[in-house]
């Protein structure tokens, strides 16, 4: 690789050059003024003579020149740069400037030199904005070396900007570079609220609540904040998440003397910090700081905050606030509005979100920085980033979705978090007392039937017993047809191929059992006992993990808890299969679910709210006339009737759950062959109808999703992009439509001064803690509007078919009842 300095040989005395014409003299002029400035700015000057004249005569301006320079000084020793008065310097053959040249006439060699010069000058003041000199560039001994691709080292410690808007090219074509902001050009001063004066802080709140937009963050025991993951300065992982602060930036009043400054320092001395302590006991300081902030929550400023529920939450844990407090805050969220752009791949961090936006990392890991100035920095760029996010929503027409769906919703997740759910644990601990007894009679039972013991649990050891030993696949009917692991081919021992083989062995049939027993026990009786803290279970609710615009919850995933009872024979199957006699436990994981005292569940429950949907979108007759009337009738008794051409009193259990299986597996998994079967139309036009969604679809209220892959060549990606174009509108229609329930139903209950408070939300189920003496006028709001089309669409669409909600009352969430 060449090197910025090597040691030089004496330049030649340009005296003593021979120069074969004033046309190359101008060149040779040129060249030797390009040479001084870069080590690579002389190549179009060389290229140019040796295309015309031959090689260069002078050999520092040759390929092979020892005198290389650096960006900002020269490298040759200084005692190779003094001449005596007999030699000329380098300057000789510009002593004039060529346009102060009378006799630069076009067509002349003086006219060339003006325009070889005027090129030379424009290109040297472009390197001269990007140099930065060394220190000692003054000293007579030789810089060290360095690698020509490195970076000059500056006088004082840098650190760039952290968003960067890289790829953007300005009006002459270069790219747009980024200026790097010296440390000590930052005053980044944050100021503690409970060390502040009476007056002080009341000037804070006055220009605090006057502001048209804030910037919020809040900052954790470890020095990091919402905005900097733990590893930028090297702190552990989790080492103390517990926030200890909230940190606002907003804009300082104008004032005559500015200091002379641009970009990021600019920005962030035209705002101001404050950090409010959350962990003081002081009587005034800690009103002062629930009032202010409370205040500015209910302000008409934009309030942006990375990460917006945690924020609330810990507001509403801290100062003890209700729904009805809290319920009409309204912020923006760069990480919700980053899902909504990008619903598969969402960001989850402050750099995901930039390097989304920028297609590059977005926050350089500064180590000498320090934690102030690292925080200033990043809440004064948060307003930047969203308003191009704001933007970029606009364009794909998701930003009534975002400030009226989404950006409402986030205030009543964090008071679903805060309130959590009540947990009975001795029930739970009696329930796997029960699965714990019944999983060791079953791995007894599967232990006689393979001849000997072995880890029911483990795939490999299961794979070489019923295929090796006992060789159930050369049994089974359908052997080609047993499916297959993805990695390495080998015999599947999944749900589908045991299933298959249980009617020629009792093994397969007793596996079964046991991982549905250890499933129960693992999950929903070990795993919630892990998360309960003083008899509440609180879950974490997220909705930007699920494309189709879905909430779901985790740590633990209450929504995953089956509703439908678990039967536990107490006998063996040997006791069983001779007659003996067997108790019957029912296990239902619900059960220990309980509401506090003086309270029930309420639970209203949109009736077959995707399958409505679906009618809706396809217009079919049969299913269009399957939902009119009042409702009382069963949707997918109705259907089955239909189908099966027989009345509606003859349909058995076994075949409405049958026909429910069918259209939801419709809806979750069609191809364009089911697809048209379901639609009555040629596979062409269903296909059509597919590829119609030009790579994305939306939602009823316009949630959208790319499906780069509906006419992908692979037909393993086409298809699963086919599903999901189908799917997804369904399914996030109805996730639109439940969420302006929650916002709607909380807006209600607020205004009225109820005690309710959403507990649980289950895609198409909204759970409710209420009141005992409030039961029946919770119900009758709730179901007001959920079954108004009206409100859930805002208006703006028409659904074909009714809404249907039904509602059950109970102590427990395993022990619910109808009320109609």
């Amino acid at each position: 690789m060449q090197r910025i300095w090597t040691p030089a040989q004496p330049p030649p005395d340009p005296a003593e050059i021979q120069v074969r014409s004033p046309e190359a003299s101008i060149i040779l002029s040129v060249l030797r003024r390009a040479q001084r400035r870069r080590p690579d700015g002389r190549d179009y000057y060389r290229c140019l003579y040796t295309k015309k004249f031959g090689a260069p005569p002078d050999a520092s301006v040759s390929g092979n020149s020892q005198s290389t320079t650096n960006f900002s000084q020269t490298t040759t020793p200084k005692q190779h740069i003094q001449h005596s008065k007999d030699t000329p310097s380098t300057e000789a053959h510009t002593e004039m400037l060529p346009m102060q040249d009378k006799r630069a006439t076009p067509g002349s060699a003086i006219q060339a030199k003006l325009q070889l010069w005027t090129k030379a000058n424009r290109s040297d003041a472009t390197r001269n904005t990007r140099r930065t000199s060394k220190p000692g560039s003054s000293s007579d001994e030789p810089p060290a070396k360095k690698c020509l691709y490195s970076l000059p080292q500056a006088n004082k410690r840098t650190f760039m900007a952290p968003f960067k808007g890289e790829g953007k090219q300005t009006n002459q074509g270069e790219p747009k570079k980024v200026k790097a902001l010296e440390v000590k050009e930052i005053k980044c001063t944050i100021r503690d609220a409970s060390t502040m004066s009476q007056n002080e802080r009341q000037q804070a709140v006055t220009d605090m609540l006057g502001a048209g937009q804030v910037s919020m963050a809040l900052v954790y025991g470890d020095g990091t904040s919402q905005l900097r993951e733990p590893t930028t300065k090297g702190i552990p992982k989790d080492s103390d998440n517990k926030a200890v602060g909230i940190t606002v930036a907003f804009p300082r009043p104008p004032s005559g003397a500015v200091q002379a400054c641009s970009g990021q320092a600019k920005r962030i001395r035209q705002l101001q910090f404050i950090m409010f302590p959350l962990n003081l006991e002081e009587k005034d300081y800690a009103t002062y700081c629930r009032e202010t902030l409370t205040q500015l929550m209910a302000s008409k400023a934009i309030r942006v905050c990375l990460d917006a529920q945690e924020l609330i939450l810990t507001m509403i844990s801290h100062f003890s606030l209700d729904l009805a407090t809290v319920y009409n805050w309204s912020m923006v969220d760069p990480k919700v509005a980053g899902w909504l752009l990008n619903p598969d791949h969402p960001p989850n961090t402050f750099t995901e979100v930039v390097k989304m936006l920028w297609k590059k990392k977005g926050q350089e890991c500064q180590h000498d920085a320090d934690a102030n100035t690292l925080l200033c920095q990043d809440l004064s760029q948060l307003l930047d980033v969203m308003e191009l996010l704001r933007r970029r929503l606009m364009d794909c027409d998701l930003l009534d979705l975002y400030l009226n769906v989404e950006m409402k919703l986030t205030p009543i997740l964090a008071s679903m978090e805060y309130h959590g759910i009540c947990v009975d644990s001795q029930c739970l601990i009696k329930m796997g007392d029960i699965l714990k007894r019944r999983i060791g009679m079953v791995e007894s039972d599967a232990y006689k039937a393979a001849g000997h013991r072995f880890l029911l649990s483990s795939h490999v050891q299961l794979r070489t017993v019923l295929f090796d030993e006992l060789h159930l696949d050369e049994r089974c009917e359908n052997r080609e047809k047993l499916a297959r692991t993805s990695v390495n081919n080998l015999k599947s021992t999944s749900e589908s191929v045991l299933v298959q083989l249980q009617g020629l062995h009792p093994l397969p049939k007793l596996v079964l059992e046991y991982r549905k027993l250890e499933k129960m026990k693992s999950t929903y009786v070990d795993g919630i006992l892990a998360c309960i803290k003083e008899g509440k279970l609180i879950a974490t609710w997220d909705h930007t993990s699920a494309a189709t615009g879905r909430l779901t919850s985790a740590n633990p995933n209450i929504q995953s808890v089956p509703k439908q009872p678990l039967e536990i024979v107490e006998t063996s199957h040997k006791q069983a299969s001779e007659g003996g006699k067997h108790e019957t436990t029912t296990l239902r994981a619900r059960e220990p679910y309980i509401a506090r005292e003086g309270c029930s569940f309420l639970a209203a429950d949109f009736q077959s709210i995707e399958f409505r949907l679906l009618a809706h979108f396809s217009k079919d007759p049969s299913l269009l006339k399957v939902f009119q009337g009042d409702g009382t009738k069963d949707v997918f008794v109705e259907l089955a009737s239909q189908w099966m051409n027989v009345p509606p009193g003859s349909v058995q259990t076994a075949e409405r759950e049958r026909t429910k299986r069918v259209v939801y597996s419709i809806m979750y998994g069609v191809g364009p062959e089911k697809l048209a079967t379901y639609l009555n139309v040629s596979a062409a036009e269903a296909k059509g109808f597919i590829s119609s969604f030009l790579r994305h679809v939306r939602t009823i209220l316009k949630r959208w999703r790319l499906i780069p892959n509906v006419r992908s060549p692979n037909f393993f990606l086409r298809s699963q992009a086919e599903r999901q174009a189908v799917n997804f509108v369904v399914q996030g229609s109805a996730a639109d439509i439940c969420k302006l329930a929650m916002i709607l139903v909380g807006k209600q209950l607020a205004e009225r001064g109820l005690k309710a408070k959403l507990l649980i939300q289950l895609h198409d189920e909204l759970v409710f803690e209420v009141a005992d003496e409030e039961v029946d006028t919770v119900k009758g709001v709730v179901k007001d509007i959920m079954q108004s089309d009206d409100l859930l669409c805002g208006g703006k669409i028409k659904l074909q078919v009714p809404l249907r909600v039904s509602i059950s009352v109970g102590k427990s969430w395993g022990g619910m009842t109808d009320l109609e």
